[in-house]
């Protein structure tokens, strides 16, 4: 899709948002049962990329149905002033070396706060889940429908 259908300046909030904002909840189907669970995100354009163990539900349900959707807002407690994304696309583990390393800087840019807290030895073993197949998977989500609400 990236951006098929939305004015440029929507493209433009939709891109500011999602670099603004860290938490996503994914919604997944298998089965007949539908799951949702929060991730961490980075963002290139309108791509959503993230980071989860090899053996968790998400992958697994994401093998099975590819077809995901995503929410991503803020809590507000004034009904008129609520802002967010809803996000349908589809799902799939990213096999290319090359595009898991951008997603790692992408992630390290992101959540840099994070990484200063953590020692070397933590940062270390956390960087080897990349490199080390079978334990971590990126996934990408390209999108196919988003809606952004602007209360």
């Amino acid at each position: 899709m990236e951006g098929r259908g939305m004015k440029e300046e929507t493209i433009k909030k939709v891109v500011r948002y999602l670099e603004d904002h860290y938490n996503a909840t994914l919604a997944t189907c298998c089965e007949g049962k539908p799951r949702a669970a929060t991730v961490s995100y980075v963002n290139e354009g309108l791509k959503l990329y993230f980071g989860t163990s090899e053996s968790s539900m998400k992958v697994r349900d994401i093998r099975a149905n590819p077809s995901v959707a995503l929410t991503i807002y803020k809590d507000y407690s004034n009904l008129f002033e609520t802002k967010g994304l809803e996000y349908v696309g589809d799902a799939e583990i990213v096999e290319n070396q090359d595009e898991i390393q951008m997603v790692f800087g992408l992630m390290i840019a992101k959540f840099s706060r994070s990484f200063e807290s953590v020692d070397e030895k933590a940062l270390e073993t956390w960087s080897r889940y990349f490199e080390e197949p079978g334990k971590f998977v990126v996934i990408r989500v390209i999108p196919k429908w988003i809606r952004y609400l602007d209360a």
